[in-house]
């Protein structure tokens, strides 16, 4: 794999690991695990939130509304495994 193939397919992961940890750090606090009143939890929170929310803005724009559950970070990490896949697949020199 050429050298900056490989520096977008890290690149591509680390947002994978960030989307995952978001919506972890998101399902502990919703159903109270762990609470915001401590200062690092609200700081990780709040870290998170704006690294990944412009990633899944315009998702939320126009995915149906589920209540309680988003699902955005879903497909957003679907399309970025998919990104991951036909660049390995499809590598451009």
């Amino acid at each position: 794999m050429p050298t900056w193939t490989a520096v977008v397919d890290a690149i591509l992961g680390f947002c994978i690991v960030f989307l995952v940890v978001h919506v972890v750090v998101s399902w502990l606090i919703g159903y109270g695990v762990i609470s915001t009143d401590n200062p690092r939890v609200a700081a990780t929170r709040a870290f998170f939130v704006k690294v990944t929310d412009p990633a899944l803005w315009p998702f939320r724009l126009v995915a149906a509304d589920t209540g309680d559950v988003d699902m955005t970070p879903v497909v957003l990490i679907v399309l970025l495994l998919a990104a991951r896949y036909v660049l390995k697949l499809y590598p451009m020199m």
